[in-house]
């Protein structure tokens, strides 16, 4: 702890083989100086194995991204504005959406994209009460 600072490492896992390889090098690398260690395992896509995440050792707070299907219209709205759409234009854009692909379909878009958000900050949530102090 230089200077009194501390701080935290989060590393979201996914069930690619190559990113999971990964997972265990940089929790090594951290654990010397980091005072938390967190990992996400984005399940969006697939779970990683369980047996690989308890290797990651005591010292590991591993929460979970669920997996959710999203609307192909929520999808590529995410993709484009990433969480600081949801959060900061999501609500203004609604008029938007309902014009464009009507009622129904833009509360789809809505209701996914906020429920992804919910599942982020969700997953996020261990770290982030670590940061809180």
């Amino acid at each position: 702890m230089r200077r009194g600072l501390r701080f935290a490492v989060l590393v979201v896992a996914t069930a690619e083989p190559g990113a999971m390889a990964n997972v265990p090098i940089l929790l090594g690398l951290a654990r010397q100086f980091a005072a938390a260690l967190f990992v996400i395992e984005n399940r969006v896509e697939n779970s990683v194995d369980p047996k690989l995440l308890k290797a990651l050792g005591e010292d590991v707070v591993v929460s979970a991204l669920e997996k959710l299907t999203l609307d192909e219209h929520a999808n590529a709205l995410l993709q484009m504005g990433g969480l600081r759409f949801i959060a900061d234009e999501l609500a203004r854009a609604e008029d938007n959406l309902i014009a464009r692909f009507g009622f129904a379909e833009a509360g789809r878009i809505v209701a996914d994209l906020t429920a992804f958000r919910v599942g982020v900050m969700a997953a996020a949530a261990p770290a982030a009460r670590w940061l809180e102090g």
